[in-house]
C-alpha cells in the first residue's frame, strides 16, 4: 500500500535487450518489463516508463585463436549467472556462436524499463 503522496519505483529489462535475448536462450525464461507494463494498465494504475539504453562491450567473449580471455569468460558467468568453466563444450560453443551471430560491432543493446508506479 502507497502512501498518498508515495511512488513505487520498478527497473525490469526490456524484451528488446540484446542481454534478454540471450539470457533466455541460455537460461530458464524470464519475466520482462512490457509484461508488467500490461499488467500495470490492466489495473488502471498511474504510471510512466522511462526506457533506458545503453550498451555492453563483449569482444572479450569472442575466442581468439580458440581462446576465451579471462576477462570473456568472467563476463559470460556474470552475464549467465553461473560459471562459465563449468559449462559444457556444446554449450560453450553455442554461446560463442550466439554471440558472433547476434552482436552488432561486437557490442549488446541492453534496454531496461525504469517504471513508476503513482498513487
Amino acid at each position: 500500500m502507497l502512501n498518498s503522496d508515495g511512488k513505487a519505483f520498478i527497473m525490469m529489462q526490456s524484451k528488446d535487450s540484446d542481454n534478454f535475448k540471450f539470457r533466455n536462450t541460455f537460461l530458464e525464461k524470464e519475466h520482462y518489463g512490457e509484461e508488467l507494463i500490461d499488467a500495470i494498465k490492466e489495473l488502471n494504475l498511474d504510471y510512466d516508463v522511462e526506457k533506458i539504453i545503453s550498451t555492453l562491450n563483449v569482444t572479450d567473449t569472442i575466442p581468439e585463436n580458440n581462446k576465451l580471455l579471462s576477462s570473456g569468460k568472467q563476463l559470460l558467468s556474470f552475464l549467465l549467472r553461473t560459471n562459465y568453466d563449468n559449462l559444457e563444450n556444446d554449450v560453450k560453443f553455442k554461446i560463442n556462436d550466439y554471440i558472433l551471430k547476434n552482436s552488432k560491432m561486437r557490442v549488446f543493446k541492453l534496454v531496461d524499463n525504469y517504471i513508476t508506479i503513482k498513487k
